[in-house]
Order: structure tokens, then sequence, then C-alpha cells
């Protein structure tokens, strides 16, 4: 396929009011299989949009499940929107909506001319789109997505499971429902796309990889270890290299207790998170609720067994589950451990042990296993589970999924999953306090901690410098950001934008000129909005675009203010265009 001039943008709040359904290869008419369930992205299709392709307008709602939804931002004029079609087209040949691709075109007119139903129901059938089309007229969801250029390419993220840094610039997270990692910068703007959007277990190149329900990620330099869950396969990319190879695990499910095995002859058993402590691989090894370890290098394990480069085996637990602390690691015993993080400073692993509702750790010079919160005194009994912090009684959990050791504080946070918050450890004199940090109930909420939202968070990331934490909101299908200086919590957009241009500024001299450094300019317009002042670029538009305002006289003393608001068409060298709407508020006083 060729490369897609084009911008991507992946978001992630709640779909309503749209219903894609299953059409045929051989007519335009949607048939009525419904698609599933609700995604996470705010789009609202208004009910007086015109759709083609359909029998009837299009709703959400409950039609998407499982499914890796394509907004095809677009106008029919625009040149690389056409370039894009071929692409979308073999797409739609090769992943049918069984596979779990649905795209969605969403008409976005430039000219007035596109602005017409006929016009644009004619051109669909002169480019041959035979998906379903609604036409944004007046870009009102255009706006509302914060879309940069035509085309553009919406992708909405999917039950998000872990999250990790590659270093002060990037973030990794594991796109768990799509089978992929993305790999983004601090705003979330995406730099890289790993595998997806169907589950399968290749190697090779990042584009043509294959993952299944990909969670744990761990990062050094640009190498990004993945617990390719499904595949009970630890997966190796190197994004320098642009390839992935498989460390261990054979695509199936193993039974092996001990382990000892190199490489791909080591079979795992759903190993669910990761984390890099020098040159071994610390595994959550849900699937047979123990923890493992993949020796990068040469090196021993406890100091005493010798272990080989590519050597996978059991570090602590039984295999039994159970939530049984012991200081010999081969009796203690897991149920489903599935976080991990590490305390340096302590030498120990922190394992959100999510079956036992508790938090255990495991100190890395010998393997002994100890309680940390939640959990049940007697080691069988795994239903020993609630809501309730350490001030009020027994700290009781419910089904963790993550912990994040943050050394900047000395403050262990964990994701109480299904409480849907998330909770503050700290050690004191008696051993560990815990209390909720934010979240209030279950739903989708921003804002100040205790008044926050979440839906089964799976997945924590503690910032170095201990003020922030980064949340994978899994129901949610998104990445929500904690400010613990700030007592708030927000959501990060993870979106993808090529050749963006830079954003216009402004720049107020005597004589009212505003300049935009862009690199062309096209069919634009600058209003005014004032009585007796005009506004007209100076000649044909150029770049910088100057904008002369032309007024009556002004006395000293006297005063107006103006609202300029400039429409501008920014265009790319590569023929990308950008609308940008543009309002400055310009005080302007008369002198002598």
């Amino acid at each position: 396929m060729e490369e897609l001039t084009c911008c991507i943008s992946l978001f992630h709040r709640k779909i309503q009011n749209c219903t894609a359904r299953r059409w045929g290869s051989n007519h335009r008419r949607i048939s009525d299989q419904q698609l599933g369930a609700e995604y996470n992205l705010d789009v609202t299709f208004s009910p007086e949009w015109e759709w083609f392709n359909v029998s009837r307008p299009l709703e959400y709602a409950s039609d998407l499940d499982d499914k890796l939804v394509v907004l095809d931002f677009f106008t029919y004029c625009c040149i690389n929107c056409l370039h894009v079609l071929p692409s979308l087209h073999q797409l739609e040949r090769d992943h049918s909506i069984e596979d779990g691709l649905v795209i969605v075109g969403v008409h976005s007119a430039k000219f007035d001319n596109e602005r017409v139903s006929s016009n644009i129901a004619a051109a669909l059938q002169r480019y041959d789109i035979a998906h379903p089309v609604v036409n944004d007229a007046q870009l009102v969801l255009w706006r509302r997505l914060e879309i940069a250029c035509w085309p553009t390419l919406v992708i909405l993220v999917r039950f998000p499971g872990k999250l990790c840094r590659l270093d002060a610039r990037r973030l990794v997270l594991s796109d768990s429902g799509h089978h992929r990692l993305l790999v983004t910068d601090n705003s979330g703007a995406v730099l890289h796309v790993i595998g997806g959007p169907t589950a399968g277990f290749l190697d090779g190149k990042l584009g043509e990889s294959k993952f299944s329900s990909p969670q744990g990620v761990a990062a050094d330099g640009d190498v990004i270890y993945v617990a390719d869950t499904e595949n009970h396969a630890i997966r190796k990319v190197d994004l320098q290299a642009g390839l992935v190879e498989t460390l261990a695990g054979t695509g199936q499910r193993g039974d092996d207790l001990e382990g000892g095995g190199v490489g791909r002859a080591q079979v795992l058993a759903s190993p669910w998170d990761l984390c890099l402590v020098g040159d071994r691989l610390y595994l959550a090894m849900a699937g047979s609720h123990q923890i493992w370890a993949l020796f990068l290098r040469d090196g021993t394990l406890f100091g005493k067994r010798p272990c080989p480069a590519g050597t996978c085996l059991r570090v602590a637990g039984s295999g039994q589950e159970e939530n049984r602390n012991n200081s010999y690691p081969q009796r203690a015993a897991f149920a489903q451990p599935s976080g991990l993080t590490w305390d340096a400073a302590g030498a120990r692993l922190l394992v959100a042990d999510s079956e036992s509702s508790s938090v255990r750790q495991v100190a890395l010079a010998d393997g002994a296993v100890r309680a940390v919160v939640g959990g049940a005194r007697d080691p069988t009994n795994l239903f020993e589970f609630g809501d309730v912090d350490s001030a009020e009684g027994p700290a009781r959990l419910q089904h963790p999924l993550g912990v994040a050791w943050s050394a900047a504080d000395a403050a262990l946070y964990v994701a109480d999953t299904y409480n849907h918050k998330l909770k503050l450890v700290l050690a004191d004199g008696r051993g560990f306090s815990c209390r909720t940090l934010a979240g209030s109930s279950r739903g989708d909420q921003t804002g100040p901690l205790l008044e926050a939202q979440f839906n089964e968070p799976g997945g924590l990331l503690a910032e170095p410098a201990g003020d922030r934490l980064l949340v994978a909101d899994t129901n949610n299908h998104c990445i929500k950001r904690v400010d613990l200086a700030t007592g708030t919590v927000d959501e990060l957009d993870v979106r993808m934008t090529r050749d963006s241009p830079d954003r216009p500024t402004q720049a107020v001299t005597s004589s009212a000129t505003v300049r935009s450094a862009v690199a062309h300019l096209f069919k634009s317009r600058v209003l005014l909005s004032a009585s007796g002042w005009s506004a007209a670029p100076a000649g044909p538009f150029s770049v910088p675009l100057t904008v002369q305002l032309h007024a009556p006289p002004l006395r000293s003393g006297d005063a107006v203010r103006l609202r300029l608001h400039a429409q501008l068409f920014l265009c790319s060298p590569a023929g990308l265009c950008f609308p940008r709407e543009l309002t400055f508020e310009l005080l302007v006083e008369g002198d002598d």
C-alpha cells in the first residue's frame, strides 16, 4: 500500500448518536446487522445532517464494539483526499466489517459549491465511494474534534491497558483492544503505530507486525518490551531498526511452572505486566499466578543459579492461586498478578495481585514475598475485598491491576480497578497506610481529584518529578492525567498530525498590521466588526500576511475596541491545507 499523505488523529471520547451497520460489497445500503457497543469519543452527528450510501441517518450508541473505526474527513475537490481513496478501498477489500474495520466518511466542504448535497452525491459515485458518508457542511464536527487539514483520518483508541516512558519526551501506550502499541509525545501526538488493527502473532517490520491484546510495556532507550498477553509471549520492539521480534513464548499458552528455557522455546501463560530492572525483565505471569524473570544478559538468580542471556524462569510463586506470603519464594503464592513496579531504594518489586485484591512485595535479593495492603489473613480466602481506606479499618481493595512507585515522594500509587479509584499507599511506623487519592464512582469525569471519575483504570505511570500520574482509564478508552500539585484530573488527547504548520501568531504595530507566518495562503478573508472601520489584505495574499486597517480619524483620548476575525486556509508545499479561524481583539487609541 502506498504511503498516505494525510493527517491522522486518534481520539477517545464518547461516541454518541451514530449507528454503523454492515454493508455488502455488491450494494451500497446498510443491512440490519448491528455492530456492538459504545466507544468513548465525543462524536455527535446532528440529526439534520444528510447521509449518503445508507438508507437512514446513522447513530453510534451501541454499534461499534470490537471494531476499528476510521473517520475520513475529506472534501471532494482535495487532490490528497483523492490520493487516500485507493488506500481506503484497499483497506475495505482486505478488512471487512466482520474483520473489525468500519470506515465512515465525513464530508467537510471547503467551497460553497461542495456543501450542495447533489454535488456530493455525484462525487461519491464518480470516485466509487461506497461506505457511509455524512455531510458536515458547516464543519461542526471538524471544529469539535480540532481537525487540522484535509484529509484527516480519525482512529478510535480502544481499551488502553498499560503505559510507560521511553524518555522524557515520549510515551508508550498499549492500545490493547486494537492489538497494537502507540508511541506518543507528551502532548499525545502519535509518533509510531506498531501492530493492529487485528490480532495476530507475527514478527518483522513495525507496520507488518501483529500482537494479540498486548498489556504491559517497559522501555530502554528506543527498545520497547511488550507483554503480548493473548499470544503468551514477550516481544521486543526496536524503533531504530524498525523491527519486532519474539524473546520468549510460542504463541500458545503453556503450563510450565518452573521455566529455565531460552528464547522462543520457553512457553508462557498470559504475561500481563513487565518491569525492567537492570538487565532483567520481570514478568507478572497472570496465567500461572507467578512472578518470572527474563534475563537479557548473562546473570544469576539470587546470586546462585546461573542464567544465560535469554533464560526465562520463575522467581516467586508456587503456581497455586493463593494469597500466601513466605520467605521462601517457591512456597509463596499469588492470585493473578497483573501489575508491577520497582522500588530501587527498597530493592523490591511491588505487585498488584488482582484476584486476592491486594498489593504484595518481592525482595529481589532472596525472593521473599510479603504483604503490603489488602487481602485476607487466610491465604486461601480470595474474597476479602472492598473499598476501605486504612483510617477506617483494615484497607480493602477490589481487583487492582496497576501499581506505580514514585521515588520522588516515596509513595506507591495503586489503580484500584473495580473500585474505579486511585489509592495512595505510604509507609508508616505500623506498616502501610492506604487512602483514596482520586476517583469517586464509576464514570468519566475530569476535575478535582475526589470528584473525578474513572472506569476500571488498569495502568499507571508515576512521572519522575513526582508531580503527575498518567492513568490508562481502560473502559473510558482514554489516558487521564492526575496533577498532584493542583489536585486535578484531565485527559491526554491522543492524536497524530503530520506536516502541521506553526501556530499563527499576532504582532500589532502602530499601523495595526497582523502577521501570520505560514507557507501559503489560499481563499482567505479577514472580517472586521467596528463601525466605520474596514480591513483589507495588502495586495495578493503572501507570507507574511499583512492586513491594513482603514479607520476614521481618532482624536486624543478616543479609543475603540476592534474585533478582527480571520478565516485562513494555510497550505503547505506538500498540498495539505489547514483551515484556521483566528480572532483578535485590538484596543486602538487616538493620539495627537
